[in-house]
């Protein structure tokens, strides 16, 4: 059984020195078939998001020290549904 949506007006109250604390949050999730781009800056390094550049249409990535954009080719076109699907019925710790 799912847990209701909270509504996010809706006050949580925390307990102050009453030890660990669960949540249960669910998500609204309206373009499943949205799809991102990732390329890897090294062989087994992280996946690294892409933004599209709305002018060109070329893929994007930013340095993290705030530079100039590099143009890149994608290696991975992935789904958020696709994505989803790897968390479905887990429960995900989240500090």
């Amino acid at each position: 059984m799912l847990a209701p949506l909270i509504d996010d007006k809706q006050k949580i109250t925390l307990i102050e020195d009453s030890g660990v604390q669960f949540l249960d949050f669910g998500l609204r999730l309206p373009a499943l078939q949205a799809r991102r781009q990732f390329v890897r800056q090294t062989a087994n390094g992280p996946l690294l998001r892409l933004n599209v550049d709305g002018n060109s249409g070329k893929f994007l990535l930013y340095p993290e020290d705030g530079g100039a954009a590099e143009v890149v080719r994608p290696e991975s076109d992935i789904a958020l549904a696709d994505s989803l699907k790897l968390l479905a019925q887990q429960w995900l710790a989240l500090p």
